[in-house]
């Protein structure tokens, strides 16, 4: 952007007051026949005409001055900080003369106050710090920038929501209707990024990535019933046994029919089926047969039999010893099916806007089964002692359910959810 006359900078003035400079980088140069207002504005300016802010990227040549400053403000006050970041001779190659990112240049905000709120958390939840104050994760974070960003914290306000969009009023609720306000700068707690909140609000970097689950009270064990005998193996291998086992009994008939030349297939076909159904159930012989051919055949049954039975034994200790939990259902459509728990959210949380608000037709179907509003629990620990009380889903995710593992009263199944 050349700036040859007050008037092109007066109209680069009103172009910065309309439109957000942050979105784009600019490279601004002061060129032209020389006029020392200009010239005094350019190497030391006395107030912030281009309304930049602290994450604005400006770039400023002036006249004959070989070297580019990085222009930008603290917040957004009038006096405007210089960086001195390239020197361009003229003839010669663009020397850069700080190697370091834009965090490390604009590491310092000159002690700018910042009101900071967070939400409310239950009692048994605070984690008593060294230095005898309770202070979340995300609270100790916001120290630990202050004390490297030389700014100064206000904890102002403790809300009891997170806040969702209130249609009928037009505005947020809870600590983020404190942001949207302006009460505050800095919400100093866990955030689900969701469309609407990134479209209003700016996010830190994600410090947790976490699923969504649908948390229930875990059920008792049952009894071990008959067929979970059967489940040992699946279908297909019960099946090759029992197609190996009709085969066996029908070649070992075949063979003694043929040694002995006795026409008797009934009598000896049963009597070799219970033969070899003995010799799987580990049962012995009540004589060996002579021929070779017969013994060859008995021993490789016998063979098979015991491979079988150690696998089996190997299969259903494994699985009587790992417990699976019958649980009602293991998804959101069988949730819905299943229809004897109800669903609830932390109150005005991000679950409890999406339920509200989403199209998809699981989530409209669960949001029939959500508790009245009033009922919703405010914190994680009630929401948590609500399942462990009650016959109640929490739709929730797994950090937070980590947050407070000491303090659930019972044991819970998540069922894993596509969100």
């Amino acid at each position: 952007m050349p700036i040859e006359n007050e008037q092109n900078l007066r109209n680069f003035e009103m172009f910065t007051k309309l439109h957000a400079l942050s979105l784009h980088v600019w490279f601004v140069i002061f060129w032209g026949p020389m006029k020392r207002a200009l010239h005094n504005f350019c190497e030391k300016p006395d107030k912030n005409r281009f309304h930049l802010n602290f994450d604005t990227l400006l770039l400023v040549k002036c006249y004959n001055n070989s070297h580019i400053h990085e222009w930008y403000t603290v917040n957004n006050n009038k006096e405007v900080q210089m960086t001195d970041l390239m020197e361009w001779q003229p003839g010669s190659n663009l020397v850069i003369k700080s190697y370091q990112n834009l965090y490390r240049r604009r590491h310092d905000v000159a002690g700018s106050l910042l009101r900071v709120s967070s939400v409310k958390e239950h009692p048994t939840s605070l984690v008593h710090r060294m230095n005898g104050e309770n202070h979340t994760m995300f609270t100790k974070i916001i120290i630990e920038l202050a004390s490297h960003m030389n700014f100064t914290l206000n904890f102002s306000w403790i809300d009891d929501f997170y806040g969702i969009w209130n249609e009928t009023e037009s505005k947020w609720t809870g600590i983020l209707g404190r942001l949207q306000s302006q009460q505050i700068d800095l919400a100093a707690s866990e955030m689900i990024m969701t469309k609407e909140r990134v479209a209003n609000f700016d996010f830190t970097c994600p410090l947790i990535l976490t699923r969504a689950k649908l948390f229930i009270k875990q059920p008792r064990p049952s009894e071990v019933q008959w067929k979970t005998y059967l489940k040992a193996f699946d279908h297909k291998t019960w099946i090759s046994l029992i197609i190996l086992i009709i085969l066996s009994g029908t070649i070992v008939t075949y063979m003694k029919i043929k040694i002995s030349k006795v026409d008797c297939l009934k009598n000896y076909l049963v009597e070799n089926y219970l033969y070899i159904w003995g010799i799987y159930c580990q049962q012995g012989l009540s004589e060996f047969p002579c021929p070779s051919s017969l013994r060859i055949a008995f021993m490789s049954i016998i063979c098979s039999g015991i491979v079988f039975s150690a696998l089996y034994s190997a299969c259903i200790t494994s699985y009587l010893a790992i417990f699976t939990p019958n649980v009602p259902f293991r998804s959101l459509p069988k949730y819905t099916k299943d229809g004897t728990y109800k669903l609830i959210v932390l109150r005005n949380s991000a679950e409890h806007e999406m339920f509200r608000i989403s199209q998809d037709f699981i989530l409209k179907k669960m949001n029939k089964f959500m508790k009245e509003e009033k009922d919703l629990p405010i914190n994680d620990v009630d929401a948590f002692e609500q399942i462990c009380q009650e016959r109640v889903a929490l739709y929730s995710n797994s950090a937070m359910k980590n947050k407070v593992d000491n303090f659930i009263p019972c044991k819970l199944y998540g069922v894993k959810t596509v969100f």
